[in-house]
């Protein structure tokens, strides 16, 4: 799939949870082929989801076919098995917490998705907050922030011819004029300079 292609994933789950029951069979076909596009099993599992919240006649039947493909947990993506797990919780699916548990004890499932299993039997409403420690919830990942995007290349690394400034006859450069003693607030300084002088002003404060 193309990454121009993403915002499809976005617009699919939607368009089959109104269309309703004719689309549980592809969706599940779809979502069982372990050769297919990870992120377009992750939008067939929502599709399902999405079924069974707009048509409630229809939703024990998606999440039988949602547990189905979770009993393959050893197999499927940990992203999948995270969003497989993810809308049988949000559909309430307390039928199938010994199926999720065991996905869980599988370290298969991507516990960024919507918790672990402690998180897991809270939201399903067969345990409290109480019932665990601070240790259990807690989340056995560390969100990774972006680093700073790297500083777009100058003329001289790209290789393009660089712009001079026309100079009149008779007038200096740059580099002869002299500094500029009265420079405040950093200006005209180096920038390890203007650094050192922020800093000391705050200091004084």
């Amino acid at each position: 799939m193309k990454k121009e292609d993403d915002w499809i994933l976005e617009e699919i789950p939607g368009v089959l949870g109104l269309i309703g029951e004719a689309a549980i069979a592809p969706a599940s076909r779809f979502l069982a082929s372990r050769g297919k596009n990870e992120w377009g099993r992750v939008a067939a599992v929502i599709a399902l989801e999405k079924v069974a919240e707009i048509h409630s006649d229809l939703k024990e039947r998606c999440i039988d076919r949602l547990a189905s493909q979770l009993t393959d947990y050893g197999h499927n993506p940990e992203t999948v098995n995270g969003f497989l797990v993810s809308s049988l919780v949000h559909l309430n699916a307390t039928s199938k917490a010994d199926l999720i548990e065991r996905a869980f004890a599988s370290e298969k499932v991507d516990e960024s998705i919507m918790g672990n299993w402690p998180d897991a039997q809270i939201a399903l409403g067969l345990a409290t907050k109480a019932d665990f420690s601070e240790e259990e919830l807690a989340p056995t990942f560390e969100w990774v922030r972006e680093t700073d995007p790297s500083p777009k290349p100058s003329a001289l690394d790209l290789g393009l011819p660089l712009k001079r400034s026309k100079r009149k006859k008779g007038s200096k450069s740059k580099g002869d004029k002299k500094p500029d003693t009265k420079a405040s607030k950093g200006f005209g300084m180096a920038p390890a300079e203007a650094s050192k002088l922020s800093k000391s002003k705050k200091k004084r404060r």
